[in-house]
């Protein structure tokens, strides 16, 4: 990734065109489990080779806390 990328977070950035994503959201259940963006991060973590990268998992990484 370092090679193709240049990092990891520049890995990550680009699923969301480099912007974060605001959520007003006003507690954790409005929280979706899965997202079309940590849909489409786990699968190509997963082509990548990594493992453990379900959707769930990858949609926190994508949502930061307020």
């Amino acid at each position: 990734m370092r090679e193709e990328f240049g990092s990891f977070d520049k890995y990550l950035w680009r699923f969301v065109d480099g912007k974060p994503i605001i959520s007003q959201r006003r507690s954790m259940k409005e929280v979706p489990a899965r997202t079309e963006i940590s849909d489409a991060m786990s699968k190509d973590l997963l082509k990548r080779g990594f493992k453990f990268v379900g959707s769930t998992i990858s949609t926190p990484t994508c949502k930061p806390s307020a």
